[in-house]
């Protein structure tokens, strides 16, 4: 080996170990969340087993899912209890037992809901009180006029969709889904509500009868009619304005049609957001969302940057799972500068990478000013071994404050 080489890789590992230091260090304010996904909640066993590993490590939120398919592992008056809760007793209530343990050990428990995502088994639901056999209607409809409710297991894998959806855009649902969210939040004290799976599933969904008929009163054009190829919307195609008319004419109506669109996941946002901060003044709104704006915006119709700016949320936490550690913080440091003072906690994909890339992303977004971090998910990282006591040692050695939220209700709140 070259003198020069080992010089350099000498440099190499001492630039490594201060940033494993500078890691170490005590953290005045930090958020330091897992998701725990449902299938963790089944048991009292499993239960204590993540509050106490949770505690020991060092973390202090739990985003905890608790209605994740239309179902509920929770006492529901409005939705049947989860068919994975079928051979525990009756009165085992998961949410409950979480909130008084998580309580208990210093932690902040957040009930974490899918919004418009309902099923995704092979098989329909057993309980006929689920919201799939309740109200077929309500499912959402895609531009060749299929309700989600007919679609098999082939057709959700052929569409790349996650299962099935309920249609934000109608008002039956946005009564139903506001019940669901606020029975969690005025019966239950949980910490905080989190939005998941707040979007459209694509750009091919979300035309039924009801909302083509309001688009085109508004503006002329039924969105049926609107080619394939700009759905999803190529930005750079149309701004450079140089296209045949008729493709500009399509490019400008489906723009319309998915702000739209987008505006019907954001008055479902709106809706529970002021419902639940009315009830509940210091209760924590957050999202997890598709980590770049654009792509959220023009791909899933999810546009949280307009939450963040109307005050309806509290934090986001941008789902920036995959690439390398700069790429993710770049995600991050784009989250920043859109934040308007709310809180933006990390969402690292923990789960597929080994712990030395989460360490480099957590010193990069720590470096970027972030509030914090959620992991997903609790399984399987926990099962790995080391992963949490390697974190511990080098990010996290020590217990450290949520930070606040801001002292100004949010403009959902009036």
């Amino acid at each position: 080996m070259r003198k020069g080489t080992r010089i350099f890789l000498i440099s190499l590992t001492i630039l490594e170990v201060m940033a494993i230091s500078g890691l170490a260090a005590e953290i005045e304010q930090e958020a330091r969340a897992f998701w725990v996904v449902r299938d963790r909640i089944t048991s009292p066993e499993k239960i204590r087993y993540i509050v106490d590993t949770a505690k020991e490590n060092n973390f202090n939120t739990l985003i905890v899912q608790i209605h994740g398919r239309g179902d509920s592992f929770y006492h529901s008056k409005i939705d049947p209890r989860a068919e994975a809760l079928a051979g525990q007793d009756p009165a085992f209530d998961p949410l409950a037992y979480i909130l008084k343990l998580g309580h208990e050990a210093g932690l902040e428990v957040h009930a974490w809901i899918n919004a418009i995502y309902i099923w995704s088994k092979a098989d329909p639901p057993v309980d006929k009180g689920h919201v799939l056999h309740r109200h077929p209607e309500w499912m959402m409809v895609d531009d060749e006029g299929r309700s989600l409710a007919d679609y098999d297991r082939r057709d959700i894998a052929i569409k790349g969709i996650e299962g099935v959806f309920v249609e934000p855009g109608m008002e039956e649902v946005l009564d139903y889904l506001l019940s669901v969210y606020m029975e969690v939040a005025t019966s239950y004290p949980v910490d905080g509500i989190h939005f998941d799976y707040i979007r459209y599933p694509g750009a091919h969904f979300g035309y039924s009868e009801d909302l083509c008929r309001r688009f085109q009163e508004q503006h002329g054009v039924d969105p049926r009619l609107l080619s394939n190829e700009v759905k999803g919307y190529a930005a750079e195609k149309h701004l450079l304005g140089n296209q045949p008319i008729l493709d500009e004419w399509n490019y400008i109506h489906y723009a319309r049609w998915n702000k739209f669109k987008a505006d019907q996941i954001t008055e479902l946002v709106r809706r529970v957001s002021r419902a639940v901060k009315k009830a509940r003044p210091q209760i924590k709104i957050s999202a997890a969302v598709f980590p770049d704006p654009g792509t959220a915006y023009w791909r899933v119709s999810q546009d949280w940057r307009a939450w963040m700016a109307e005050g309806l949320v509290d934090i986001i936490c941008p789902m920036a799972y995959s690439g390398q550690p700069e790429l993710v913080a770049k995600r991050i440091a784009a989250a920043l500068e859109s934040a308007n003072g709310k809180l933006i906690y990390a969402g690292l994909g923990a789960w597929q990478k080994e712990p030395s890339k989460t360490l480099e992303e957590i010193r990069l977004i720590r470096e970027l000013g972030g509030h914090g971090f959620s992991l997903f998910a609790f399984w399987p990282i926990a099962e790995k071994e080391g992963y949490l006591e390697t974190l511990r040692e080098k990010a996290f050695p020590t217990p450290t404050a949520i930070p606040p939220i801001a002292d100004d209700q949010p403009s959902g709140a009036r």
